[in-house]
């Protein structure tokens, strides 16, 4: 079966954060073909910057900080505080992206069989782009 195409662009990354290998797009392209792009349909931004304010698209903050996301500017959020926002929000603490131990998995976040995380479990909306996202996107 042919997976649908989906565009994502990242900014606001730290220095050295490759757009085209990352954990982000590892976990989409299970489903999705991944393509990075400058006008992006997802776009995935962190805190180091005030880029993500150009984009008129789905906008997914992703944290490595101690920060709370602020769900007045972003649609989606992934960090590590312990919140409860819905769909909106996924616990993802940066050490699973390097790997994880087991004893640290958080059972909401992960399916059981060891590291493959839920990851963006978030309704998406259409937002003029063209792309009917599903009920979850992984």
């Amino acid at each position: 079966m042919e997976k649908k195409t989906v565009e994502v662009g990242f900014v606001d990354f730290w220095p050295g954060f490759d757009p085209a290998d990352n954990f982000i797009v590892a976990a989409l392209s299970e489903r999705y073909e991944v393509v990075v792009s400058e006008r992006p349909q997802i776009l995935f931004f962190s805190c180091f910057g005030q880029r993500f304010t150009g984009y008129d698209c789905v906008r997914v903050f992703y944290t490595p900080e101690n920060l709370v996301p602020d769900f007045n500017v972003a649609d989606y959020a992934i960090g590590f505080h312990y919140l409860d926002f819905g769909r909106r929000y996924l616990r993802y603490p940066i050490y699973h992206a390097y790997g994880c131990d087991g004893k640290l998995i958080d059972y909401k976040v992960f399916n059981g069989g060891g590291c493959r995380p839920q990851i963006l479990q978030f309704r998406l909306l259409q937002r003029g782009v063209g792309f009917a996202a599903p009920e979850t996107v992984l």
